[in-house]
């Protein structure tokens, strides 16, 4: 429960960050800061591998923090809704539902909507629309897929605690037969 309200917040945050971001002075340098925090994420990843080269990415939880934050960011410097990478946040919630628990892909939803609901106004409003809509539709759909794959996931770790406990008790009595 402790992981599930940590990756909340860590959403939460990305879209207030960017909304922040957006009404201030500084959205004039959206690429300019999502330029840094790609570096940033970088650099942090590149230290990380350096320290224990066995973990690739040991906290999903901060990369799915920068992702978010600067795909956003990229969308609002790319003209918002008319933006060619708009599309991306929909592969993003099905990422987000396999990454974190799956219901945070709604909380994804909810916040991406929050974020562009001031600009649905602006050019064609019917397509404006239509995009949130479709980020409406897939919500569901992500976790539905989401909460499969985390089913699986559980399978599989119990199969594989079955057979590793399976051995260690067939060896003990393998040791006593022999004994």
């Amino acid at each position: 429960m402790k992981k599930l309200w940590w990756q909340l917040l860590l959403l939460v945050l990305s879209f207030t960050f960017v909304f922040l971001w957006q009404l201030s002075s500084f959205s004039k340098n959206t690429l300019q800061l999502a330029g840094g925090m790609i570096i940033i994420y970088l650099l942090v990843s590149l230290v990380r591998r350096k320290l224990n080269p066995m973990e690739l990415l040991t906290s999903e939880s901060w990369s799915i923090f920068f992702l978010n934050t600067v795909l956003i960011l990229l969308i609002f410097a790319t003209g918002v809704f008319s933006s060619f990478l708009f599309f991306l946040l929909y592969f993003l919630a099905f990422g987000i539902a396999f990454v974190f628990e799956p219901i945070t892909v709604f909380v994804f939803v909810i916040g991406a909507i929050l974020v562009f609901l001031p600009y649905v106004d602006i050019d064609d409003v019917t397509g404006n629309i239509l995009h949130i809509g479709s980020l409406l539709a897939i919500a569901p759909l992500a976790f539905w897929f989401g909460l499969d794959y985390k089913k699986k996931e559980q399978a599989e770790q119990n199969t594989k605690e079955n057979k590793e406990s399976l051995k260690k008790k067939v060896s003990k009595k393998g040791a006593k037969k022999v004994l």
